[in-house]
């Protein structure tokens, strides 16, 4: 019949249909290299003739090539230094409003490792604005009204700060000594490549870079990223990095699959450098809340623009010396010397002793050690064997009888 249409029709409709949402599409060029625009988006459309994929209007993924040609983007670890830390901690800040649209959106790309990226942003953003509430109440009309507002508004604020403080210390004084002890770092960065849903019937499939932890989770910890160069067809290269971890966690030099070997471990270590995070950060914040409490803070701030505008002052005739002597006072004057005058108060006279601020202190002193200490008790395979003899057992055997 004259109106009727084909599958092959049908098709076409579909693959070209109009979503009414403008997309930026890739090259019709075979080879063509990923570039830093190329991502992955809901929204799919595909030429009639080519079949060239649609792509996202934000930036995801970035070109890995060489002379020869583009290679096959991939998972890899990156370099293990603060800076290339840092640089990954701005990145990942950076992704958190494309991370709101997108879930907002609905865009089906958007997965649970971006959801759990969004939780960063009511907490940081929660500490600031519950300071702010309290500097509300600084009315011109109520002189008396207005210090007491900028005094409390400035304490709540120092204990925001120190609650932030607080809980990365919590995580860096078990992270620092388990590198040393363990060898393993527990915030080793690494790119980790996601396959986007394909955008066009033969498959092709958009990447998106995420960053995470080598050692992030049990379930999730990149073994595959600590081996070495595989493609050196040698145990002893690929096994490097196991090797040197072995040692560290007291596995018998012997062993030869130290990788097999040292999963167990190392899973152990996660698990237990990560509920003591949790529990020390309970002590950590209820000392950092304490100190912030103390009438000592409430004089931070005087001149604190004035002394910065003169410190900055282009015009003005001080040195270098005397500008670092001027930053020396502004942190003294709003730091150190409260921080000192808070834990004198907490800690209390001879006297008369504060006995809960000294509990809160000596428990946010002694509780790391502690933790440091059962950490390296649980994940010690010292005493362990880890050998198998039992190939060696005939040999034994034939020398007892002879």
């Amino acid at each position: 019949m004259g109106n009727n249409i084909s599958s092959f029709e049908v098709f076409k409709k579909f693959t070209s249909v109009n979503t009414n949402i403008s997309v930026n599409e890739v090259g019709n060029q075979k080879n063509a290299p990923l570039t830093d625009t190329a991502v992955c988006n809901s929204d799919i459309a595909a030429k009639k003739s080519d079949f060239t994929p649609a792509v996202q209007d934000v930036s995801y993924v970035k070109t890995i090539s060489d002379k020869t040609g583009e290679k096959k983007l991939k998972s890899r670890m990156l370099p293990n230094d603060t800076i290339t830390k840092l640089k990954v901690e701005l990145k990942k800040a950076a992704k958190l409003p494309e991370y709101a649209y997108r879930g907002l959106k609905g865009d089906p790309n958007a997965n649970f490792y971006e959801y759990l990226s969004l939780g960063n942003i009511p907490y940081f953003i929660g500490g600031p604005l519950l300071a702010a509430v309290f500097a509300f109440g600084a009315t011109r009309n109520n002189p008396q009204a207005r210090v007491s507002a900028v005094t409390r508004t400035k304490q709540i604020a120092v204990g925001v700060g120190l609650y932030y403080l607080a809980a990365a210390l919590a995580k860096k004084v078990i992270d620092v000594p388990v590198k040393f002890f363990r060898g393993v770092d527990l915030n080793h960065p690494y790119e980790n490549v996601v396959d986007c849903r394909a955008t066009s019937p033969t498959g092709e499939s958009p990447k998106k870079i995420e960053y995470h932890k080598v050692p992030e989770s049990v379930d999730f910890t990149r073994f595959d990223l600590m081996a070495g160069d595989e493609t050196k067809n040698n145990g002893q290269a690929v096994n490097e990095q196991f090797d040197k971890l072995a040692k560290k966690f007291g596995i018998d030099k012997n062993v030869q699959d130290t990788d097999a070997t040292l999963k167990g471990s190392i899973k152990k270590l996660i698990i237990s450098s990560t509920a003591f995070k949790y529990m020390l950060a309970a002590p950590f914040v209820a000392l950092g809340v304490a100190l912030a409490a103390q009438d000592a803070w409430g004089n931070i701030g005087k001149n604190l623009g004035k002394n910065i505008k003169n410190m900055f002052d282009t015009k003005s005739l001080l040195n270098l010396k005397q500008r670092a002597g001027i930053a020396g006072e502004i942190i003294k004057g709003n730091l150190l010397t409260p921080m000192k005058e808070s834990f004198k108060v907490l800690w209390g006279a001879k006297g008369s002793p504060n006995k809960i601020g000294r509990a809160i202190i000596l428990t946010s002193a002694i509780a790391p050690i502690l933790a440091n200490l059962r950490i390296l008790q649980l994940t010690s395979e010292k005493h362990n064997k880890f050998v198998d003899i039992s190939e060696y057992i005939p040999l034994l055997k034939k020398k007892q009888h002879s």
